[in-house]
């Protein structure tokens, strides 16, 4: 019986039907030395270096100016500040001596009439006073604002004309 089974298994399978046989690609040759690609890269890389560089000398020079705009923007702020803040210490001076000399009169005072007058002298008078120093101090925080917002208005006035 081993026999039998044993012969069985050496015999050829029967076809059923038609042969096909698989069609025969064949590979190109891809070798380096031949393809035309090593040229073409080398072009397209050196393009892109190029633009790179070109982008970072625009991005460079953006910065500088960006740069130049902020020492200017910063120098006119300090400037403006300082005299800001000299105007305010100057105000604080003057409402303080007009502060003493009111108690120094209230001090003389003998009757409630004149403590009264003098009182509502010493507020028109510091009314006055604050109302000119409000003034003073608004105008120059205008001016101080214009000044600041100055370079960077010139810059970008200088942009727009430059993309047009």
């Amino acid at each position: 019986m081993t026999e039998t089974t044993t012969s069985n298994r050496k015999s050829k399978p029967v076809a059923m039907g038609p042969n096909f046989d698989l069609p025969k690609f064949e590979f190109p040759n891809l070798h380096p030395s031949t393809l035309e690609i090593a040229p073409a890269l080398h072009k397209l890389t050196s393009e892109g270096v190029a633009q790179a560089k070109e982008s970072f000398k625009h991005v460079k020079l953006a910065a500088e100016e960006a740069t130049e705009i902020i020492e200017d923007t910063y120098a006119a702020l300090a400037n403006g500040t300082t005299t800001y803040n000299m105007k305010v210490i100057e105000a604080v001076r003057v409402n303080t001596i007009a502060a003493l000399e009111f108690a120094g009169e209230l001090l003389d005072v003998k009757t409630t009439s004149q403590l009264v007058e003098l009182s509502a002298a010493h507020a028109r008078k510091q009314f006055e006073t604050l109302f000119e120093q409000t003034k003073q101090l608004t105008l120059l925080a205008q001016k101080l604002t214009a000044e600041t917002a100055e370079p960077a208005k010139t810059s970008m006035t200088k942009t727009f004309h430059k993309a047009s």
